[in-house]
């Protein structure tokens, strides 16, 4: 409803299905009917695959002292060395030099592979924006685009926002592709508005593309996305944790691939860096028989646990497979891997998203991801990154553009913008634990009556989770 003329291309990614781009404007114009699709061929699978050149160290015990030295004298380095949790990635050795490094201990070459799956773009141009004064963060009630997030009603958000703030000491780790430091509703930073992103603590793994911005920009369009609906400065569309503060942990390049100890190493620095919440909205498959792939699942497992111990909630998406998870001869990354809340999509009207990987004993909530052909009132709306490089999002530069898309990528930040609400009533100190407890407790059972493998324990509702009588 937000758009005119022609539409350009068309996206579908393994967790964020498709998009189209609107912008932020007051005019409400006509959908485009015809619109003219390019296609992409994905360039990897989901499927993770061995990676030469870079190995994951599991460490009996800690990482030892002189660890990166010895990697440095046979030719190599050390990329991340996490020494609570005993694991090290390297890159420049060679199998067998991996092998006797590590004696006793155990070594796997690193993983690599396609978390969010490159499909069809379709881009529609919109009608020119119109800014309001843009001097400060509005209240997300005020959001002009609110009307068309039927997501955040549907989880109960907007009760809880009449009564109740976050707080900015509460921050949440975006591990993903990036954040945009220039959009209106994220970093803000043409517009002179407060950034919702916390710079300092913000860090890459995998390195940016984009020619400009700092090393953790978004060059694809998927973190950016993702980040506002946990939190957002509420100009187009507002998010669910108002004044929360995020962290960009960069562990995708500008296609949505990386490497498995990228993200392992993305959740320890987050932990480290103080964050309350990570939220990971990717997926990636490991077979279970593959050599070594057990050092890479275990040491993905450590990092989460890790996470959990220091009060962390670790949120990740199912994936958008349609996908039993349970029981088979992969393991989904992250949702499978330690304590934390993996999240399946509904679709509006509380219906299971067609999509959804499910599986009893694997989803933990449900929330809205869309689903359907497209339409405002079916996908979920959010900020388009102003660095993206593909040049099918090249209308998205002036930091005032939105994308609709559906996938379970959407879902899981409405629960870890849940996680950081709750949280702040407690001024950032309740754990990963009660979190949890409470979050599944306050959901809205859907489907059949009780835990189930399709919701888990529900559809998350936040109003519920926050008023005072559901704090047990």
């Amino acid at each position: 409803m937000f758009m005119r003329g022609p539409a350009l291309s068309r996206l579908s990614a393994a967790l964020s299905l498709a998009v189209v781009v609107a912008a932020c404007s007051d005019s409400v114009t006509s959908t485009p009917t015809s619109p003219s699709d390019r296609h992409f061929a994905p360039t990897m699978s989901r499927v993770a695959v061995p990676t030469s050149g870079e190995h994951v160290f599991l460490m009996r015990g800690n990482v030892p002292a002189d660890f990166t030295a010895r990697v440095a004298a046979v030719g190599g380095s050390v990329m991340s060395s996490m020494t609570e949790i005993g694991v090290v990635v390297t890159t420049g050795l060679s199998d067998a030099d991996a092998t006797a490094l590590a004696g006793s201990d155990s070594v796997a070459p690193d993983y690599v592979g396609q978390w969010i799956q490159p499909g069809e773009i379709q881009v529609a141009e919109s009608s020119p924006p119109t800014l309001a004064d843009a001097t400060s963060a509005q209240p997300p009630l005020q959001a002009q685009f609110l009307p068309f997030q039927w997501n955040m009603f549907q989880i109960n958000a907007p009760a809880a926002w009449a009564k109740k703030t976050g707080i900015p000491r509460v921050k949440v780790a975006i591990l993903d592709s990036g954040l945009d430091p220039d959009h209106l509703d994220q970093g803000g930073a043409p517009f002179g508005v407060p950034s919702t992103i916390d710079a300092d603590k913000s860090i890459a793994f995998v390195p940016t593309t984009s020619p400009t911005g700092p090393p953790w920009t978004d060059d694809f369009f998927h973190g950016t996305f993702v980040g506002a609906t946990v939190t957002s400065n509420n100009f187009g569309t507002a998010g669910v944790a108002p004044n929360v503060k995020l962290i960009a942990v960069k562990v995708l390049g500008a296609n949505g691939s990386g490497p498995v100890g990228a993200v392992i190493a993305g959740i320890y620095y987050a932990t480290m860096a103080g964050a309350q919440v990570i939220n990971m909205s990717l997926g990636l498959q490991v077979r279970r028989n593959d050599p070594g792939a057990q050092v890479v699942i275990s040491a993905f497992t450590r990092a989460v646990n890790f996470a959990q111990r220091h009060g962390v909630l670790v949120v990740s998406a199912a994936g958008n497979e349609s996908t039993n998870l349970r029981p088979r001869n992969v393991v989904e990354l992250p949702c499978e891997a330690g304590f934390q809340l993996c999240v399946s999509a509904t679709g509006a009207g509380n219906t299971f998203a067609s999509y959804s990987n499910f599986g009893l004993g694997a989803i933990d909530v449900a929330a809205p991801g869309g689903d359907g052909s497209f339409s405002t009132s079916r996908w979920i709306m959010g900020p388009c990154s102003s660095h993206s490089t593909d040049p099918a999002l090249a209308i998205c530069k002036d930091g005032l553009h939105y994308i609709f898309a559906t996938g379970t990528s959407a879902s899981a930040p409405h629960v870890s913008g849940l996680g950081a609400y709750l949280d702040s009533q407690f001024g950032g100190r309740l754990g990963a634990f009660d979190l949890v407890l409470r979050i599944e407790g306050n959901a809205d059972d859907l489907g059949p009556r009780g835990f189930d493998g399709r919701f888990g324990f529900g559809q998350i509702n936040v109003f519920n989770t926050l008023s005072p009588r559901h704090f047990w």
